[in-house]
């Protein structure tokens, strides 16, 4: 439910700042939501290693050219 009220107002957000012409990126996660400008030349960098305590750690970066 939580979930659902974050993405109201995130679309509201959306509405009301005029950004529904553009490219926008809008995610809703573990995190909490994020809302950026689309980058056509974007891309997902994806590390898997495993830390000093023997965990798998995977590290996501975004990067943007």
């Amino acid at each position: 439910m939580r979930l659902a009220y974050m993405a109201a107002a995130v679309a509201a957000g959306v509405v009301a700042f005029g950004m529904t012409a553009q490219a926008v990126e809008i995610g809703v996660g573990p995190g909490g939501v994020r809302v950026d400008h689309d980058r056509g030349n974007c891309r997902v960098i994806i590390d898997h290693h495993t830390n000093r305590y023997g965990e798998e750690v995977t590290v996501r970066r975004r990067v943007c050219d």
